[in-house]
């Protein structure tokens, strides 16, 4: 197999076989796609025996990347900071278009990464709102620090306390429309039975579903394991030698996921078997923080486990599975 690094700016594709020394640039445009699967046809390249790799870098490698896709490509679009740490586990020194797109060839070659398939209108629709929202939420929490210092200055201006007020009013009237398209999305055919199965679980609404179901694909990991590593939800081990250190979690992973999580989990942690959790971490000496933190670990893997055997929350499942054991 061949394999082929793609360098991804705004306006260009920086393209790499790797062991051939051929490289070449394209505009990042239908008309370059054009001109790189020619290109490609006169190396004697097929794209289902050539394994590419770009990276997620911004908005621009989308519209390139569905269209490798169409045409049947084995393609696989990467995080920049793995690519960033496989650049210094190579020593590698400089930075070009050209020395991108080389690398990129060598990190397919190398870590194998795993095939890229485009997600479901539905998922796109809903990631691209779910943020949207997001945004919007912190542009009106800071347009209500900026009203509240404003309305508590010396000299008080009604002209921008004014301005300020119109803002909100304004961002609440968008917040809530987002509120109802994400609705309607979340209700449609093909995520309907996901978000019921999540909204049974407590603590998760619509908005924390939608989150959950946008950042993972509709949870679409093999394993809980991974979702929770994905999620940066996961314990990060600290031991060496006989040194056992504090354990914490990674963080290095979906923000806007744990987020969520964490919100649901304040919910969460004062009902059922969740609360149940929580309190036994308390009197195990476990800081709120931390027992929080692993009910919304618990939020997550019990939610992968609903949506794998497509069946709703029970709360007493726990308890009569502990009574026939």
């Amino acid at each position: 197999m061949d394999y082929l690094g793609i360098d991804i700016s705004k306006d260009s594709l920086d393209v790499h076989v790797l062991g051939t020394g051929k490289h070449k640039p394209f505009s990042n445009n239908p008309k370059g796609f054009k001109e790189f699967g020619q290109w490609l046809k006169k190396q004697k390249l097929c794209l289902t025996d050539t394994h590419l790799v770009m990276e997620a870098t911004g908005v621009y490698w989308e519209k390139s990347a569905h269209w490798l896709y169409e045409q049947g490509a084995t393609l696989s679009v990467v995080n920049p900071a793995s690519v960033k740490y496989f650049a210094k586990s190579e020593l590698r020194r400089g930075k070009t278009d050209k020395l991108d797109a080389q690398l990129l060839a060598l990190y397919a070659s190398r870590m194998q990464p795993r095939v890229w398939q485009p997600e479901s209108k539905a998922i796109q629709e809903l990631k691209l709102l779910s943020r949207e929202r997001e945004d919007l939420i912190k542009e009106q929490t800071a347009e209500k620090n900026r009203l509240h210092a404003h309305s508590n200055r010396e000299l008080i201006s009604k002209v921008i306390l004014n301005l300020c007020q119109a803002r909100l009013k304004l961002l609440k009237q968008q917040i809530a429309e987002l509120d109802k398209a994400i609705k309607k999305v979340l209700m449609s055919e093909a995520l309907k039975a996901l978000t019921e199965q999540l909204c049974s679980l407590p603590g998760i609404g619509l908005t924390t579903a939608a989150v959950l179901l946008a950042e993972t694909s509709g949870m679409n990991f093999n394993n809980a394991k991974q979702l929770t590593a994905y999620a940066g939800i996961s314990p990060e081990p600290n031991q060496s030698g006989k040194r056992v250190g504090y354990s914490s979690i990674s963080k290095t992973g979906n923000a806007r996921i744990r987020k969520a999580l964490y919100m649901s989990a304040l919910t969460a942690s004062s009902r059922g078997h969740f609360k149940t959790f929580y309190d036994r971490l308390i009197k195990n000496n476990k800081a709120p923080k931390s027992a929080m933190t692993a009910v919304a670990r618990k939020l997550l893997v019990t939610a992968f486990a609903l949506i794998d055997s497509k069946q709703l929350y029970n709360p007493d499942y726990l308890c009569k599975r502990n009574l026939n054991t």
